[in-house]
Parts: C-alpha cells; structure tokens; sequence
C-alpha cells in the first residue's frame, strides 16, 4: 500500500506528528489542537529535552566529539523509549518490540544517568505482572500481557537493580515494599540448586546454548544468581534481617568457588559455557557472556585469573567494531546458529570484557571502547547486535539509525564501571585503579542527592586521587555516603 501525506503550503518548517486515538472524535480533536498548537508542542519537545540534558551528567572528553555526544544523549534516548502512560514501560528500541525484563541488565545506566525514579517504576512494574508460579515474564505486549518466560536465574537480574537503586537513593521505603518480592524470588531460583554445589541448574542466557541436554549448570546463569545472592545479602543487612544475610552470604560463597571449580579452564585461561548437572563434564566452549557483569560482585569470579582471562578475550573477541563474536571462531560451536553466535551484543559483552580489561591493567582493551562507541554513534546508532562475517562488516552496522536502549545502556554503564572506576555500594562510593591515561570530566553526577564532579587527569592511579581536596589512600578508595557533602569534587591522577 501507499500512502500520501498531503499538507498546506508552507514556507520554512513543516511539523509532522504520529497520532493514534481509540475513538474517531478523539483523535478530530486532537489533530484540531495539533494545527493551531503545534508550534507550541515542538518548542515544548525541545525544551524537554534541553532540560533532561541539564539534569543527566556533564561528560566532557577531548579529542572524542561522537563518544561525548552518545554519552550525553543516551539519558534522553531512553526516556523517549518509556511509554508514557506506563510508568517504568520501557520498550527495548526506537524501532521495534515492547516491553522487556532486559533493561535490569544495565540498572546503573538508570542511576548514573539521575534516572533512578524510572527503575523504580520498572521494579514495581515488573513485580505486579508476576505470577506466583512462574514469576516475571521476560516480556510484556502492547496490551501488557505477559509473553515469553524467562528462567529463574534471568529473573534474579532484578535483585542487582534493587540493589543499585537503593545504594543510589537510599531510600529504604522502596527497598522495604519490594524486599519480600525479591527474598521470594531468589529462594525460588535457589531451588533449582545443584546438590550442595551452591551451583543453580538450569539453561544459559543466550538463545542458542551450546550442547545442553536438560542437565546443564551454565556460566552466564550463575554468574548473574552470585551477583544477586551478594546484593541481597547487602539488602538484607540495611533491612536488619541479619538471619537471612547470613543465609545468603553462605549460599554465595558456596557458588562462587564451585564457579571458579567448574567452570575455568586453567589450560584455555578462561571459562566454559556448561558443565554437566549430573558429573561436572565441561562442554568446551567459550562464550564472551561467560560472566554477565551486573554488579561490582562480578569481580570475586574472576579469582586470581584476570590476567589471563583478558589475555583470552583479547586474542579471541577482539574485531574491528565492537567485541565478538559471541563464541571464537575455533570454537566447535561456531556458527552454529547463523546469527547471535558470530555477532557483538554490546548488553552481554561490554561489562565484562571492559572491566576485565581494568582489573587486569589492559588500558588499550579500554582505550578501543572509544573507537567502538565513536564507529556506531557517528552512524547514529546504538545497536542491539552487529552481526560479523556479514558482508557490510566496515561499511555499516545492522539497523543503521536504530536505537536500542539494550545496547546503549551497556555502553553508559560501562563508561562509569570499566572506564572511570566507579561504584556505589549501601556504605558509599567505591573508585577503582584505572589503566586509562585520558582526560575525562564528568559534572553532575548525583549520589543520595549529593553533587559529584569527578576529574581523570589522564595519567595512571598510581598519581593518586583527592576527594574535596585531601588525598584518599589505597589503591581502591572508599567515601563514605557521611563524608559527602552537597557538592563534592573527586581527582583520579
């Protein structure tokens, strides 16, 4: 079919405005308003987003014009992906599909951003729609019917988002609504444990698993339940529930040596996909979301193998744009599915591979993040995936002028975790040595309501970092959330 847009003649602007209505008199008038106020609404929009640029933080980057125009346009991007009259609705892209749990993943985009309110509405959101049985649903329609499920380890994504709302804003009204949603959840996860293992069955994260057969323990799956078994741990100390904190705490340190038992391979220097439920027989391959980076928790998987993890992600996931492709392709695996195994998925690659890279000392697998960031946004892109051995591979990506607040977000939680070192516990704020020499502000950051202007000097931590002027000590400096004042400046040298 073709349609025809027919207009009045104008002489130097034209406003074009999508409208659906229920009922044919509602949508006469409002396309009667539109015509004698549609000047009034445009300069409304552009107000707005003026005003959302003033209140997410400043990023400055010399020398790096698309990474600091992505970064300070991310924040309104997503806003304009919630539906408005569904607070915490987010649909996953400008051009496609409605509402999924995905958006858990990179909680911290939210709350860097000074968007924790939408988190939270994406909490209760996404606890109302649960079922007693089944849980979440990984997806909610345009009616808001539940579609698709989701296993229970993807549900406990939503345990790290409470975590880092709650470390953001301390509001512990929230966390009290939602804390016996979220003890339920993860004790409905923990009984699909494996034996004492502390290890959870159940299926990988991805859409195509590599050789499971219904008996599986999987890398990605068990990277995300730690995560969430230490951030409610934390949770349950600020509830005062010191029984349940200590139940967990002994659940996760339990997990965490089984993870680094089974699923390292000391002579690849790098983790498996799976290992059998019933014997522990690993299934020799190696996928790039081994660990999903949801937290500052990740770390303690790493063990004492960082080195020689990023040795692997570099010889392996290295491209010319992005990270990828899902599993090497030496891999037995590879391609087996045509499609997600040889592509970049910003959402399940950047958190780890970026943060390995920092705690391993590799500034140049930090320093290629720019290049990345830069090759999609001046294409005005933020993908979901980039499929590699495509034929446009160097010419465009997937999708070009897509948006998808999926893959951005990855990108905006990584800039603060990998890139500048930070975290937020429920004690206070957590920087991190960085390999990066770069010169890098960031203005406007909001911590429990406090202002945080932050400097990388552009020269290695070992210069030292000052908070408000007096030198922090340690390679990882804490601030307590009592030492903040209502602005505050940090220095990392």
């Amino acid at each position: 079919f073709k349609y025809y847009l027919n207009t009045e003649t104008f002489t130097d602007s034209a406003a074009f405005f999508l409208v659906f209505s229920p009922e044919k008199d509602a949508l006469a008038e409002r396309m009667a308003t539109l015509r004698g106020n549609h000047k009034a609404e445009c300069a409304a929009a552009l107000a707005a987003y003026d005003a959302r640029l003033a209140s997410s933080p400043a990023i400055r980057i010399p020398g790096q014009a698309a990474v600091q125009s992505c970064l300070r346009n991310l924040p309104a991007v997503v806003d304009s992906l919630e539906a408005k009259d569904v607070p915490g609705g987010f649909r996953a892209a400008a051009h496609g599909y409605w509402v999924w749990l995905d958006l858990f993943f990179n909680a911290t985009a939210f709350t860097w951003a000074d968007d924790a309110d939408s988190l939270r509405d994406m909490l209760r959101l996404f606890r109302s729609v649960a079922d007693p049985e089944l849980g979440m649903p990984k997806l909610l329609t345009t009616t808001l019917k539940p579609l698709l499920g989701a296993e229970w380890v993807e549900q406990c994504l939503y345990i790290p988002a409470l975590y880092h709302y709650t470390c953001q804003t301390g509001d512990r009204e929230t966390l009290a609504e939602l804390y016996p949603f979220v003890t339920w959840l993860m004790d409905k996860c923990l009984e699909n444990e494996s034996g004492d293992s502390g290890l959870i069955e159940g299926i990988g994260m991805p859409d195509f698993p590599m050789d499971m057969d219904g008996h599986d323990l999987c890398s990605s799956g068990n990277s995300i339940a730690y995560q969430a078994l230490k951030c409610l741990e934390a949770l349950a100390r600020e509830m005062e529930d010191a029984d349940t904190a200590e139940r967990y705490a002994a659940k996760a340190e339990a997990l965490c040596k089984s993870f680094l038992d089974h699923f390292y391979d000391s002579e690849k220097g790098y983790f498996v996909d799976s290992v059998s439920s019933r014997d522990f027989t690993r299934r020799p391959h190696y996928p790039v979301f081994a660990i999903l980076w949801v937290s500052h928790f990740a770390a303690d998987l790493l063990g004492e193998h960082a080195a020689e993890i990023a040795a692997f992600q570099t010889a392996n996931f290295t491209r010319a744009h992005g990270i990828g492709g899902m599993i090497p392709n030496w891999d037995a695996a590879y391609p087996a599915d045509g499609n997600q195994l040889i592509a970049y998925y910003p959402s399940w690659s950047e958190g780890f591979y970026r943060n390995t890279m920092r705690l391993a000392g590799h500034a140049d697998g930090l320093e290629k993040w720019f290049d990345d960031v830069a090759w999609f946004w001046n294409q005005h892109t933020l993908p979901e995936g980039f499929t590699y051995d495509a034929e446009n591979e160097g010419l465009t990506p997937d999708n070009p002028g897509s948006k998808q607040a999926f893959g951005g977000q990855a990108w905006y939680a990584a800039f603060f975790s990998a890139i500048l070192g930070l975290a937020v516990d429920t004690q206070g704020l957590i920087i991190s040595p960085t390999p990066l020499r770069r010169k890098i502000t960031v203005r406007n950051l909001r911590v429990r309501g406090c202002r945080l202007d932050v400097t990388l000097g552009g020269q290695q931590n070992n210069g030292g970092m000052l908070f408000n002027g007096h030198p922090l000590t340690g390679p990882v400096a804490r601030i307590p959330f009592a030492d903040l004042e209502p602005k505050n400046t940090i220095q990392i040298h």
